[in-house]
């Protein structure tokens, strides 16, 4: 039993969706070869045996592509039982399969045997390009159809049947050969794929968080701005005025007696300055206070 656990699932999931992503096309292929050799050996000795054979394949495939269609987004649970369900019909197919090599045997035509010989291998090498994407899917596939030829050909007395099993058995470990190779570097894609979303992912949560601190930052420097510009009017406003009265003070008296008088010069016109005093008001503050000496001048 495979052991997702020990999995990275998000991986496994990639790889699983891409394997269901070719269900289609690999059913279509498996059907199309089954319903070939089943038109090649009309009124033979295995022509019953390709019918149910050709049917068989075909309602493995259309239940392989119904139940990868089904569910859309799945829980753990579910995917897992669509990925045994998957795998077992899987190796059915294949099963399937290794039943025409065993038919073939019990006929005496070479040219069918041969043929269907060729369309095995074909399938068995089209598998890798579909199924290699998780070598377990592969290796279902192949198991029933590489155990039963290899059967069927060391069964022959001939000499040239060792032969063609050691050829099968090289032709079996490059293809199972590849089929990992081709198993690990997709897993590699994968995880480089994903290393690349998750870095900028975390790159991009770092330039939010980045930007998050510089207007944070912008506003407290703006706040220091605004405090400053506040504190500056404050002191020219005291530099110039009163603080009780808010009368201009004597800086600010020269100031605007300075630009009147030009201003008078320019329009040869004539300047007054009128000059008030309180008299006694000390002895109002010696009397009553300043508190009411201030409440008088600020009357």
């Amino acid at each position: 039993m495979i052991n997702i656990k020990k999995i990275d699932f998000k991986i496994l999931e990639q790889q699983i969706n891409t394997l269901y992503g070719a269900t289609l096309t690999g059913g279509l292929a498996n059907t199309f070869a089954a319903w070939l050799i089943f038109s090649m050996v009309p009124e033979s000795k295995i022509e019953d045996y390709a019918l149910y054979l050709s049917i068989s394949i075909t309602i493995i495939s259309f239940l392989r592509y119904i139940i990868v269609s089904a569910g859309g987004r799945r829980s753990k649970k579910i995917f897992n039982l669509v990925l045994y369900t998957y795998i077992i019909l899987t190796f059915s197919l294949g099963a399937a399969w290794s039943g025409f090599i065993y038919a073939q045997s019990l006929q005496n035509d070479t040219i069918i045997s041969n043929m269907i010989y060729l369309i095995n291998f074909g399938l068995i090498a089209g598998g890798l390009a579909t199924l290699s994407v998780w070598a377990p899917a592969y290796l279902a596939y192949i198991l029933p159809q590489t155990v039963t030829i290899f059967l069927v050909l060391a069964h022959q007395t001939s000499s040239v049947s060792i032969y063609y099993a050691f050829a099968f058995i090289v032709f079996i470990a490059v293809m199972i050969s590849e089929s990992l190779r081709f198993h690990r570097a997709f897993v590699h894609s994968l995880e480089l794929k994903n290393g690349l979303i998750e870095s900028r992912e975390n790159l991009e949560q770092k330039v939010k968080s980045r930007t998050v601190e510089l207007e944070e930052i912008n506003k407290k420097l703006l706040c220091e701005i605004q405090e400053k510009n506040k504190a500056r009017s404050d002191l020219e406003y005291i530099a110039y005025n009163d603080e009780l009265t808010g009368l201009h003070k004597k800086n600010l008296l020269i100031d605007r007696v300075n630009y009147s008088i030009e201003s008078a010069k320019r329009n040869k016109t004539t300047l007054a300055l009128l000059f008030l005093d309180l008299d006694r008001f000390k002895t109002i503050n010696d009397t009553y206070g300043h508190v009411i000496g201030d409440q008088l001048i600020k009357s």
